[in-house]
C-alpha cells in the first residue's frame, strides 16, 4: 500500500501554519498577550499605548524602549528638582550611553514580572501555554483538522513548526537610541 501526501507547503497553508499564515498572526499576538506582565508598565506607554502587533512582528515603538529591554540605565543623567525633590531627570549629551548600572523594575498594574528582556522570560516560562493556545487555535480554525491530521503525520512534526515560527517572529523591533 503507498500514501500519496501532498506537498509540504500545501499542507502548512491548509493548516494556516505557513510563514506569515493565520496560524503565525495568532502566534504573534498570543506571545504578545503573554509578555504584557514581563513588559515595564508605569503609565502605559511602552506596553499598550506604544505597543503595535503585526503578523510576525511585536513593536515597542518608545524612545526608552531599548533602555527598557537591556534593563541598563542610560545616561548621563542630571536630576530635575522641585523643593529639593528629585522629580525627573535629564541627559545634556547626546548620544547617551550605558552607564553600566541596572535598571529598576516595578511591579504594578499586574506587571509582577517586568523587567529586562521580556520576549525571552515569558518564552522560557510559558512556552507551553503558548503552544497549548496555538494548538487549539489550529483545532479550532481548520474544520477538516482530524481527516489532515494524517497527511502532517503527528503533532512533533506541528510542535516543531511553531518552534521555528516562532523563532523566526521578531519579538523587538527598537527606535534608535537616542
Amino acid at each position: 500500500m503507498s500514501l500519496k501526501l501532498k506537498p509540504t507547503n500545501i499542507i502548512k497553508t491548509r493548516l494556516g501554519i505557513q510563514k506569515n499564515g493565520p496560524v503565525h498572526a495568532f502566534l504573534t499576538q498570543t506571545c504578545a498577550d503573554y509578555m504584557d506582565k514581563y513588559v515595564p508598565f508605569a503609565s502605559g506607554m511602552l506596553a499598550y499605548k506604544n505597543r503595535k502587533v503585526k503578523t510576525n512582528v511585536i513593536i515597542y515603538d518608545s524612545p526608552y524602549a531599548h533602555y527598557m529591554y537591556k534593563g541598563l540605565v542610560m545616561g548621563p543623567n542630571v536630576p530635575i528638582k522641585e523643593n529639593d525633590i528629585i522629580v525627573g531627570w535629564f541627559s545634556p549629551m547626546k548620544p547617551k550611553y550605558y552607564t553600566g548600572k541596572q535598571l529598576n523594575y516595578n511591579a504594578s498594574a499586574g506587571h509582577e514580572y517586568a523587567g529586562p528582556r521580556w520576549d525571552k522570560r515569558m518564552w522560557s516560562a510559558e512556552k507551553n501555554d503558548v503552544i497549548k493556545e496555538v494548538e487549539e487555535f489550529i483545532k479550532r480554525g481548520v474544520k477538516w483538522w482530524i481527516l489532515k491530521i494524517q497527511e502532517f503525520k503527528s503533532w512533533e512534526n506541528i510542535y516543531s513548526t511553531l518552534l521555528i515560527q516562532f523563532h523566526r517572529i521578531q519579538i523587538i523591533k527598537l527606535m534608535p537610541i537616542c
